[in-house]
């Protein structure tokens, strides 16, 4: 498994976060945020392990595997209709 390095993973995560977090701030009428990481990573970034509940996620540390997307896209849309 071609894991990226953690710290670098982090800061582009970050950067990536804040640019998303404006832009909804920027647009609240037709933009909503929704933030898978508080969902595969629920006790916070330093606390991520890649998995979730006994589900490896991703197959490189940033994309989802099979099994991850099968965790996280029930979650997703569960999220998109309720709206």
């Amino acid at each position: 498994m071609a894991w990226l390095d953690p710290a670098a993973q982090s800061a582009a995560a970050d950067c990536y976060r804040s640019v998303y977090e404006q832009v909804a701030t920027d647009h609240p009428s037709f933009t909503r945020l929704l933030r898978v990481d508080r969902f595969v990573c629920p006790d916070g970034p330093h606390g991520c392990t890649g998995e979730l509940d006994g589900v490896q996620l991703r197959y490189d540390g940033i994309h989802f595997n099979d099994d991850g997307a099968a965790r996280v896209i029930p979650w997703i849309l569960e999220r998109i209709y309720a709206t």
